[in-house]
């Protein structure tokens, strides 16, 4: 999946696997100042807000776009 934010931000969620064997990663790439201190930013966070606690647990979250 790939989403776009309201000031130039690529947001990339990627999908690996089956099953219970499903992976995901995510990433935001940004300017460096929409990050916070922890490296997350809002994009993220509201993804992850979204998402079940299933796949939550699953998804690895590349912090300050990689």
């Amino acid at each position: 999946m790939i989403l776009l934010g309201g000031k130039h931000e690529l947001i990339l969620m990627l999908s690996e696997g089956k099953g219970p064997k499903v992976r995901h990663s995510l990433v935001c790439f940004g300017r460096r100042r929409h990050y916070r201190k922890d490296g997350m930013c809002k994009h993220t966070e509201a993804l992850l807000a979204t998402m079940r606690p299933w796949h939550r647990a699953r998804t690895r979250v590349t912090l300050w776009g990689g």
